[in-house]
């Protein structure tokens, strides 16, 4: 009985808080030749960039792979979570990275998939010059900045208040949460019209690969080619990707995050694209 009862409530304790999952710097043997920001995607475990981040640090790139509010702790995180909680604790890592770059005297990187990607876009746009931001080079896997127009009709569900949780379509595995708030989608939302209003190649045309699958649920493979076109940042590149090795159970094509949701041959193509954008190989 009393197993039963621990049974109980440890499938309770589950459902109410996600996995602590906290910032953490993936060190490279020796020296670091650069210094990357890894940020994780909406509703998506922040752990879920591990590989990505581990992959880095073999290239001798530290990579600090951080959390963003609300996909951590209890549920009630994700209900509440704001635009300014997402933005002022990327620019908090963005600073901590940016020291340890200048401390080490190297270039500063940026890695981010979907939600993690519009919000450091949106953050190098920021009038504000002390809380402006600069990377020397980017990684961006399935920004969200420009998602496909239905995205938009989860809003409808704030009739039932901010903190409604929709059930997220990812498999379950690489989930922070049980479900994404309306709050969560507002706050996406507003920071893709900031970033679409605000663009300018003067801020954001750096040295930049963009991995999209051109079968993306979420995001518009079309609308993105023609987003870099009228802004004129001529340095960016698309490289599309392919999820058919994929080991996981159904196609997931905006979740291109690591080898089970690429498969092996993609990923191992990916890392070495990363690889020589970053300058790591000769």
């Amino acid at each position: 009985m009393l197993r039963f009862a621990l049974a109980l409530a440890l499938i309770f304790v589950h459902g109410l808080f996600a996995k602590a999952d906290g910032n953490q710097w993936f060190e490279p043997h020796g020296s670091p030749m650069a210094i990357a920001l890894v940020v994780h995607g909406l509703n998506s475990k922040p752990s879920g960039m591990d590989s990505l981040a581990q992959a880095l640090a073999e290239i001798k790139i530290a990579a600090y792979r951080v959390s963003l509010p609300g996909h951590f702790g209890p549920l009630n995180n994700m209900k509440t979570v704001t635009r300014a909680q997402w933005t002022e604790s990327f620019f908090e890592f963005y600073s901590a990275a940016k020291s340890r770059a200048a401390k080490d005297q190297v270039p500063l990187y940026f890695v981010g998939n979907s939600l993690g990607a519009l919000i450091g876009l949106s953050l190098q746009l920021e009038k504000n010059p002390q809380k402006q931001i600069r990377f020397d080079k980017m990684v961006l896997l399935a920004p969200a900045i420009t998602p496909k127009f239905f995205t938009r009709w989860v809003k409808m569900f704030g009739l039932f208040g901010d903190d409604y949780i929709l059930k997220s379509w990812s498999p379950e595995s690489y989930q922070a949460q049980l479900g994404t708030s309306v709050a969560a989608y507002k706050a996406l939302f507003a920071l893709v019209d900031e970033v679409e209003q605000k663009a300018r190649p003067q801020e954001l045309d750096v040295s930049t690969l963009v991995f999209i699958d051109p079968k993306d649920e979420l995001v518009s493979f079309e609308k993105l080619k023609k987003f870099i076109s009228a802004h004129s940042l001529k340095r960016w590149k698309t490289v599309p990707v392919s999820n058919d090795g994929s080991s996981l159970k159904g196609k997931y094509h905006h979740l291109i995050i690591d080898e089970k949701s690429v498969g092996p041959e993609q990923w191992k193509k990916m890392l070495k694209d990363i690889e020589i954008h970053l300058g790591a190989e000769s």
